[in-house]
């Protein structure tokens, strides 16, 4: 460090030490933490189910020349912009269309005789869930609507849900990230209503309980 003693190549390296003993300090704080807890609290529940893609064809991807089948390179030497643009433009339509028919994953619990009906996603939908079975014993029919796939969106799949209930409660853990895409599918058939906070803290099963009664007693009450 002689040479470099007194420039500011010293002055930057001891800022760098500095910086990486602290980020060290909490990595150990927060490792020894966990020794000492125990990583039960990291634990997720996970089933197995079947493997959907034994004959996936791990190589389809590359390019090799199109050997024995048709080419997969979007490229022309189409010279006029607007004749390249159009083919583009189809190609990835095309793509697209093929990508929202078949990849658009949800999960419906309990949706079938539900009046009021939650979209969530994500922790706030396990905890949805457990205010859902508790809602149903003081007879309050509730039912859950998961999006895993935020795009493509099951639009379809939840307007058809949502057709003849009461009301569709969106639940998330943020301002609103995907109510638009709820009112958006829901298009009217019924009224859509958000509960929902910055991040921070987690959602209870009684929050979420309360909020389903509340709205459930309204509706009584309007009828």
């Amino acid at each position: 460090m002689a040479e470099l003693k007194g420039t500011k190549t010293e002055k930057n390296l001891e800022t760098a030490f500095a910086g990486e003993s602290q980020a060290r300090n909490k990595y150990t704080y927060y490792a020894s933490q966990a020794k000492k807890e125990g990583y039960v609290q990291m634990m997720e529940p996970v089933v197995w189910g079947e493997y959907l893609y034994e004959s996936f064809d791990h190589t389809g991807w590359a390019l090799d020349g199109a050997k024995e089948r048709a080419g997969r390179w979007i490229g022309s030497i189409q010279r006029d912009e607007l004749t390249l643009q159009k083919i583009v433009e189809g190609r990835f339509a095309t793509k697209y269309k093929a990508i929202e028919e078949n990849e658009v994953l949800y999960e419906e619990y309990l949706c079938e005789d539900a009046d009021i009906l939650i979209t969530a996603f994500g922790s706030v939908a396990r905890i949805a869930k457990a205010a859902i079975l508790s809602a149903r014993e003081e007879g309050v029919k509730v039912g859950l609507f998961r999006p895993i796939t935020l795009w493509p969106f099951p639009e379809k799949e939840l307007n058809a849900r949502a057709e003849g209930k009461k009301l569709v409660l969106d639940i998330e853990m943020n301002m609103g990230q995907m109510l638009e895409d709820v009112k958006i599918a829901v298009n009217g058939c019924t009224k859509v209503e958000f509960f929902g906070r910055a991040a921070g803290l987690y959602f209870t099963k009684d929050e979420i309980l309360e909020r389903i009664l509340d709205i459930a007693n309204a509706s009584v009450e309007r009828v």
